[in-house]
């Protein structure tokens, strides 16, 4: 079982879970995810891509490239994001949650780069 880590700030954990469509609906003004989604995908492909430049030493930058790019995707995103239960902690509008976002891979990929620009900006680069 995975541990998500405790937030300092609840304001950014909530805020990574707050899709822009329920922004319409909110009674009161709160940001949306989306630029934390930007900070986690920039730190998501630096990890990722640090992780294979050391693994793979001799590989090239296309090969790199494509490795990162089998990895880091909408599909597998959203199975990480699924077993952590995000689509549960979104905060949608009522259309978005009648259209199943909750189980939208593109929003459930969405909100795992959003929850790691958080851990980020909350923790530190090691907690990420």
């Amino acid at each position: 079982m995975i541990t998500l880590p405790k937030f300092k700030n609840i304001k950014l954990l909530d805020q990574a879970f707050t899709h822009r469509s329920y922004l319409n609906e909110a009674k009161e003004k709160v940001p949306s995810n989306e630029r934390l989604e930007f900070l986690g995908d920039s730190i998501l492909s630096f990890v990722v891509s640090d992780y294979l430049f050391k693994l793979y030493p001799n590989f090239d930058e296309g090969t790199l490239t494509n490795l990162r790019s089998l990895l880091v995707n909408t599909k597998n995103l959203s199975q990480v994001a699924d077993k952590l239960n995000f689509g549960n902690r979104l905060k949608l509008s009522k259309g978005e949650e009648e259209s199943k976002g909750r189980s939208n891979p593109s929003l459930l990929a969405d909100s795992l780069e959003a929850f790691i620009g958080a851990i980020y900006l909350d923790q530190d680069f090691k907690e990420v």
